[in-house]
This record gives structure tokens, C-alpha cells and sequence, in this order.
């Protein structure tokens, strides 16, 4: 989920949680990641985790990258930081 969504729409965020969906983290304003630099890429992953964390505290920690961009160092990031990044096949 998108960070900056869940903060706009927690009633619907909560639904989802109860009704025993994962969250995972879609970075906090959706930037397309080749577009900004890695401090700003991982500003957004922790702002995101950190409002992820209210709805599920203990929520396994997905990564799904912005319009499916991920370089070498975001990879390095968020698996460092124990995720598993999530993508999608329709155009890779």
C-alpha cells in the first residue's frame, strides 16, 4: 500500500487488515524509482513501514518498487532490511 493512501483512507486500510489480508509496502508517495535518487527511495520505504506498523505491527515485510523499477542498490537496501520484493510479470 502507498503510504501517503493509507493516511488519506485508514477505514479502508483496516478492512483490508481484518480481513486477514498482508500489507505490504508500495513506498509512502509513489515515486517512479528511476526517477529519484537512493536516499529518497529509502526515505519513502521507512516513511511507508513506519504507518504500515500502525496498521499491522508485525506485518511481514513486502516490497513492491513503484512502476516495477528496482536498481542494485535499492535491492541491497531492502533486503537488508529483512524484505522480499514483490513484482509482477505482465510486461517483464
Amino acid at each position: 500500500m502507498i503510504g501517503d493512501r493509507m493516511e488519506q483512507y485508514p477505514q479502508v486500510v483496516q478492512q483490508v487488515v481484518e480481513a486477514g489480508h498482508e500489507l505490504g509496502n508500495h513506498s509512502m508517495t509513489h515515486p517512479y524509482q528511476d526517477e529519484v535518487g537512493l536516499k529518497r527511495k529509502t526515505t519513502e520505504l521507512t516513511r511507508a513501514d513506519q504507518i504500515l506498523r500502525k496498521f499491522q505491527p508485525n506485518h511481514r515485510r513486502l516490497f513492491r518498487p513503484p512502476g516495477g523499477y528496482i536498481d542494485d542498490a535499492l535491492l541491497q537496501e531492502v533486503v537488508h532490511r529483512g524484505y522480499k520484493v514483490v513484482l509482477w510479470s505482465y510486461h517483464q
